[in-house]
């Protein structure tokens, strides 16, 4: 009876030991490298659906099934949803910084590198719709203010600084206020532009994206006889 009692209690040992081991997810070890490409990988996902699905398609729960990950693993990284965002921000500006250096690729002029700046910037908002409606209407989509200092907001301001340098580049006489106002002018224009063209309220204009290159040529003659800048 002993030597059966104890078979039976070692049997039993082992069943739940492979019951818990094939029967449920085991949960790996966490080491910092794995967890950040977590973190990489969430933001990724996050940006994909946001292309793919707008806002409406977008939850933290999403991503985690697209991941193949629990619901619990974006919030080792992200508090919630809004804090997703707020990263996802930081990577736009970055993003669209990298795309208006794409214009410092090619030998010209820097009134023409200003110019396929603004292309550039209107690639990247036609490309990327609800995600440049995100950059600049956080409000829209979040439940938090965007205050000075913050991570998005330091992006932003990298993001604008780059235009600023080349204005300064192409009329290095003027102010840092002059400079300043004068950027302000070239970005709300192609934002507006931007803008219009999203909404389709040009179309009764005759403009449409597949149009925008002239458009776009159209508005930046008369940005730079307003601003007074040289024609190269």
């Amino acid at each position: 009876m002993i030597a059966y009692s104890k078979k039976r209690w070692t049997v039993s040992i082992l069943f739940s030991i492979g019951a818990s081991f094939f029967g449920k997810k085991v949960r790996m070890k966490k080491t910092p490298g794995k967890e950040s490409e977590l973190r990489g990988l969430i933001i990724k996902k996050a940006l994909e659906l946001i292309d793919k699905k707008g806002f409406d398609g977008f939850s933290l729960r999403e991503v985690a099934r697209e991941l193949g990950v629990s619901h619990g693993a974006p919030y080792r990284h992200f508090a919630d949803k809004d804090a997703l965002i707020s990263q996802i921000t930081v990577e736009g500006f970055l993003i669209l910084s990298e795309c208006l250096q794409n214009a410092f690729v090619q030998d010209v002029s820097p009134v023409e590198q200003l110019a396929e700046m603004g292309r550039q910037y209107l690639e990247f908002a036609l490309a990327h719709p609800d995600y440049y409606r995100l950059l600049f209407d956080k409000k829209k989509y979040v439940n938090t203010e965007c205050l000075e200092g913050d991570p998005e907001s330091i992006a932003g301001n990298a993001t604008f600084e780059i235009l600023e340098n080349q204005i300064r580049k192409i009329s290095p006489e003027k102010t840092p206020e002059e400079i300043s106002a004068d950027a302000l002018i070239v970005w709300s224009s192609v934002h507006g532009l931007a803008m219009l063209l999203l909404s389709g309220n040009l179309l009764h204009k005759g403009f449409s994206r597949e149009n925008k290159e002239a458009l776009h040529g159209f508005a930046f003659e008369r940005i730079i006889r307003i601003l007074n800048l040289p024609q190269t």
